[in-house]
């Protein structure tokens, strides 16, 4: 009896799970570090993913796992079809620990960081990037054409505004560029001495200044705004570092605000152009901001030009995670080394110290407790 093999159906490939939730359970058993998600996690994601489209700032006291939220959403968005779903970080310590993070779930993400890929799946769309806010926000990065982000998750976004900022901010240290200093500060010399205020000039730039910083008159900037266009241009085509700003301020020098002081030379906008930068500027695509202080979604406005849905889990998991006690007010208690032994232990609490003298920290050493080694996973 002949059988055709033909007519059999070919198994379908089954389709990849885009809950997060269902994402986290489908974690391969043997590399689940992490056992449940934890009541604020589980509302986070779930309100989440009601409208995963729509931009959305995730606010989560710290220690309560945010970090496995956002790896999970990534991960979600990979799996509904995003292309290039990016995660970026602070810095790349960040990026180590939200990779150890994924791991823990059976995830293998790809890393961007120090002008280089780990491997070729975000290009391929099989496994989203982690990378640095730097790495996204130069107006020279990788992240563009093919590589366009389809959706972000920002973690940390209590930091972004700074960051946004520093990606339109040009700084000149003395010490380290002496002549552009020199030749800016020649220019802010004048804008001072059209308005007859000379004088303070000469007092922040004085050898014996105590480090104050005074604001370039606005309209001195205004005026002279070709004069820095200028000299900046010219070192900017020399130094990477200064080319990365000036290719956002380049031509729009005279809105900008500039100070100086004996060490540096600052000059950034009034108010950030959060939308020219690349990354945020495009609308269609959804972007999740993690933070663990960021109480108002007007602070994402400020450094983001996003206004967010907000998403806050009703739970008190990492509340209180940080109590600071000053030993002027519990001298008996602090005099007693076994006392904040006793609570560390009990509690199972990491604690640190802070003296003004070594000598009088010194009896505290015998109760200090190390961190565990960087391989150890962090929720």
């Amino acid at each position: 009896m002949s059988f055709d093999f033909g007519k059999l159906d070919k198994p379908k490939a089954s389709a990849k799970a885009t809950n997060p939730r269902e994402i986290f359970r489908n974690r391969p058993s043997g590399k689940a570090k992490i056992k449940e998600l934890w009541q604020g996690q589980a509302q986070a994601l779930d309100e989440w993913f009601r409208e995963p489209q729509k931009d959305a700032l995730i606010s989560m006291y710290t220690g309560a796992g945010k970090t496995l939220v956002g790896v999970l959403i990534a991960q979600s968005f990979l799996n509904q079809g995003f292309r290039n779903v990016v995660y970026a970080c602070p810095t790349i310590d960040l990026i180590h620990q939200t990779v150890k993070e994924a791991k823990g779930i059976g995830l293998s993400p790809t890393t961007y960081h120090q002008q280089n890929f780990s491997d070729e799946n975000f290009a391929r769309s099989k496994s989203f990037c982690v990378t640095t806010y730097q790495a996204l926000f130069n107006t020279r990065n990788k992240f563009r054409g093919e590589k366009t982000p389809g959706a972000i998750i920002f973690d940390d976004a209590h930091v972004g505004e700074r960051l946004v900022r520093d990606s339109f901010t040009i700084s000149v240290k003395k010490a380290q560029n002496t002549e552009l200093y020199k030749q800016l500060a020649l220019v802010i010399r004048k804008c001072f001495q059209e308005i007859n205020q000379l004088h303070n000039f000469d007092q922040v730039i004085a050898e014996y200044s105590a480090g104050s910083t005074a604001l370039c008159p606005p309209t001195g900037v205004y005026s002279h705004a070709a004069e820095f266009e200028q000299i900046l241009s010219a070192f900017a085509e020399r130094e990477f570092s200064l080319a990365l700003p000036y290719d956002y301020l380049r031509g729009h020098l005279q809105c900008c605000c500039v100070t100086i002081s004996r060490y540096s030379i600052e000059i950034t906008p009034a108010f950030l152009p959060s939308l020219q930068i690349g990354a945020l500027e495009d609308r269609g695509v959804p972007k999740v901001f993690l933070s663990a202080t960021v109480q108002s979604k007007g602070d994402i406005v400020r450094g983001f030009g996003r206004s967010p849905r907000v998403i806050e889990p009703d739970v008190d998991a990492g509340l209180g995670e940080r109590l600071m006690l000053f030993g002027s007010d519990l001298n008996e208690f602090c005099e007693d080394v076994s006392g904040i032994k006793g609570v560390s232990k009990e509690n199972k609490e990491r604690w640190l110290g802070l003296s003004e003298q070594f000598r009088a920290f010194a009896k505290w050493i015998s109760a200090w407790i190390m961190p565990p080694p960087s391989s150890a996973s962090a929720r």
